[in-house]
């Protein structure tokens, strides 16, 4: 059995239903990771987070840890296979599958559906052939070792805390597989959410992009460019 570990942020909603409960014999290996409100960071939201338990309970060894979203649902095990095949040949970092389930809006659903094709073509590409992480890595579904974790860490102030990970990974020639393992993520609630959500994660990788390096730039500017002809077609 592998321990589970559950981050969450002191006085979070989360942490007032989870602080009374005791541990039973068949949860023993499931710690509760409090990130307390007086840690300071550079990181904000999901990144300071990492960012303490990468301080508090990472080991600086090949120790392999697997990162998931709070709302992410684990559908195999096929990643703990492959784990000690991949760092046999010096990979120290993976990303996962991601799967689409619906939340309450259909078009929201339909069109996050992407981020699967996006997976399949965009990131085997960059992953299976050229081995680095150029679409950056899902938050929804990472795995990395410990000493890799020390070395880069997350304390940087972005809004998309996995891309700038991965940019610093590129920069470092660090070697990424694509797991076999899926992840179910659920879509957002409404059109406006997902507005919303895509907003910020442009914002922010068109801030962090700036630090990356040359081929990752070029990567990004490509897709960008195809986005941007792909709603234009799409409306015309």
């Amino acid at each position: 059995e592998y321990p589970l570990n559950i981050v969450i942020d002191e006085g979070s909603e989360l942490h007032y239903k989870l602080r009374n409960i005791q541990l039973s014999s068949r949860t023993r290996n499931i710690n509760l990771v409090v990130v307390p409100k007086y840690y300071i960071a550079k990181a904000i939201a999901k990144g300071r987070s990492i960012q303490y338990f990468i301080n508090m309970h990472v080991k600086l060894d090949r120790t392999f840890y697997v990162f998931l979203d709070d709302d992410s649902l684990l559908l195999d095990d096929n990643i703990l296979y492959e784990i000690p095949y991949y760092l046999s040949k010096d990979y120290v970092v993976c990303v996962g599958l991601i799967t689409i389930r619906p939340g309450n809006s259909s078009l929201a659903y339909i069109i996050d559906r992407l981020r699967w094709l996006d997976d399949i073509t965009i990131s085997r590409f960059a992953t299976g052939l050229l081995h680095r992480p150029l679409n950056g890595v899902h938050g929804e579904l990472f795995g990395c070792t410990g000493i890799v974790l020390k070395h880069i860490g997350f304390n940087r102030k972005t809004v998309t805390e996995d891309f700038s990970f991965a940019n610093q990974l590129d920069k470092l020639h660090y070697h990424i597989w694509q797991s076999g393992s899926h992840v179910s993520i659920r879509s957002p609630n409404s059109t406006t959410d997902l507005i919303k959500q895509r907003n910020r994660w442009w914002r922010g990788i068109k801030s962090d992009v700036q630090n990356a390096s040359f081929c990752c730039k070029l990567f990004v500017g490509t897709r960008a460019v195809s986005w941007a002809i792909a709603i234009t077609s799409t409306w015309l």
